[in-house]
């Protein structure tokens, strides 16, 4: 995580998340981030607010992000049980927790591809579905981030313009959907260029340096919030407020806490080296942020009044 301060919260890591449960009504978690204990109705701490926008992005959309367990989140928890196989209970305990985490793994597939070349569906992710978003949200549908994943309200947005438009609602953008949106690239036709060129230009030097980051910040978060990780760092070196190389940036004096306990010369897994490529390609599920942080332990007052992007597993992503 950015650490801005946070030196004391690495060494009392432990102490902290006793004092983070007790001020903010934070449940300890384990390192897998299961739950120690249920969330139902009437909870309000972080990790309600990070189960509504997990429950967002898989298409059972919660709309704001209030960290307040009400009968809309309990709602949508009950019918992912009910997709799932789970007992329906309106409750988040360790198994539908675990659920949640693998859904989120299973459902994002990345797609070079520009719009009207593919028939992009749910859990595509890329330059295509970012140029969707804008699409849709120019002629005047509510997407959410626009971000490049194609899930929550993109979804409810695209099923909406395939209503309106009177087309059949399949979340799918196939030629039709393509035609009503003004698009004249038929499905088998290559992408264009300015969805495939990568943001910035990185050897694979830089791709490893940042899988290596990616996998101490992220090793044990959802697919995209490696993902997001790497596109923080991406963010930043194309930001005016930090170094503009990717070592720059990641090797800044007191920005990323693996840099200073070692933890980043840690061998990446084959995940984390995709979601590094992923994120120089261009995809960024954070829609532009510039920190990230545990929220779980994360204390830091300049951290937490930055405006929230996302929360992706136990990470909070913001401007």
């Amino acid at each position: 995580m950015p650490r801005h301060f946070t030196k004391s919260i690495r060494l009392l890591a432990s102490s902290l998340l006793i004092v983070s449960a007790v001020l903010l009504g934070v449940p300890q978690v384990a390192a897998a981030a299961t739950l120690a204990a249920p969330l139902s109705y009437g909870d309000q701490n972080a990790q309600v607010a990070a189960l509504q926008s997990d429950l967002d992005l898989l298409g059972y959309p919660v709309r704001i992000y209030t960290g307040f367990f009400g009968p809309v989140t309990g709602n949508r928890v009950s019918a992912f049980q009910r997709d799932w196989g789970l007992p329906v209970t309106g409750k988040v305990n360790a198994a539908t927790r675990d659920a949640i985490l693998e859904a989120l793994n299973q459902h994002f597939h990345y797609v070079t591809a520009n719009l009207g070349a593919y028939p992009f569906t749910v859990g595509d992710t890329g330059p295509g579905v970012e140029q969707l978003q804008r699409a849709l949200a120019a002629k005047g549908y509510d997407v959410g981030p626009v971000n490049g994943v194609l899930m929550g309200k993109t979804v409810s947005a695209l099923c909406r313009f395939q209503a309106d438009r009177g087309l059949a609602v399949t979340a799918v953008v196939d030629a039709a959907t393509n035609k009503a949106l003004g698009l004249t690239a038929s499905p088998d036709q290559p992408p264009s260029s300015s969805g495939t060129h990568p943001r910035i230009q990185a050897g694979e030097a830089d791709i490893m340096l940042l899988a290596h980051l990616i996998q101490a910040e992220a090793g044990i978060e959802p697919y995209l919030g490696k993902v997001a990780v790497g596109a923080v760092v991406i963010n930043r070196m194309l930001s005016s407020q930090f170094p503009n190389t990717l070592s720059g940036v990641i090797y800044q004096k007191n920005q990323f806490e693996p840099v200073s306990n070692g933890t980043i010369n840690r061998a990446p897994s084959a995940d984390s080296i995709k979601a590094a490529r992923q994120a120089v390609a261009g995809s960024d599920p954070t829609g532009g942020a510039l920190y990230f942080f545990d929220y779980r332990i994360v204390t830091n007052k300049y951290l937490w009044a930055r405006p929230l992007a996302i929360t992706i597993g136990t990470q909070r992503f913001a401007f």
